[in-house]
């Protein structure tokens, strides 16, 4: 007897667009969906959240969630005057989005315990979006990795504290010396 996969309803997208500023187009946008497929909706049985996949000329993808709720929804709000999307007098459609140009900001999340960090763990959106406009030049900040040689600073890198067996199953360092190193310092 063959299971099917319970998840199959919900898009398997890697996160692989890079950290910086980054050009891309609005790729698909739906209700979003718990495990079960069924759509997230709030108590007064409104949707609460919309997933969206951004696209680049490269075909990386990144995926995100728009919160719906009263304190998360200017991110939404920002998203759509990005896109030149009045969000005051209508709701916004999917219809109006997909195949929009705009550039996001994405940044890198890094682990920290102990005054140490792990490599960066993922990357996340940064709630920061500049409309496309072919005439004009594309958005620029002092921290982005492309004016860094590569390095992930500032306003692009997150650091997240966690505790000592959360940052080790992540790869963090251990604080302890290994055997071998001792035995190096002994003898140097």
């Amino acid at each position: 007897m063959k299971v099917s996969d319970p998840n199959a309803h919900i898009p398997r997208v890697a996160n692989t667009i890079p950290v910086g500023i980054n050009l891309v187009t609005v790729h698909d946008m739906h209700c979003a969906r718990d495990f079960r497929g069924e759509i997230l909706h709030t108590q007064d049985s409104e949707i609460s959240a919309v997933d969206v996949i951004f696209s680049d000329v490269q075909f990386r993808h990144f995926k995100t969630r728009f919160w719906l709720t009263e304190n998360s929804r200017w991110v939404l709000d920002k998203f759509c005057t990005a896109l030149l999307i009045s969000t005051k007098t209508q709701s916004v459609k999917s219809d109006q989005v997909i195949g929009k140009k705009l550039y996001i900001w994405i940044g890198g999340l890094f682990y920290s315990c102990d005054n140490q960090e792990t490599k960066m763990i993922e990357t996340i959106l940064i709630p920061e979006f500049s409309p496309f406009l072919p005439e004009k030049p594309p958005p620029a900040h002092i921290d982005d990795p492309e004016r860094n040689d590569g390095e992930i600073k500032g306003k692009f890198k997150k650091v997240k504290e966690v505790n000592h067996k959360t940052f080790m199953s992540y790869g963090g360092h251990s604080t302890a010396q290994s055997i071998s190193q001792e035995g190096q310092d002994l003898f140097s």
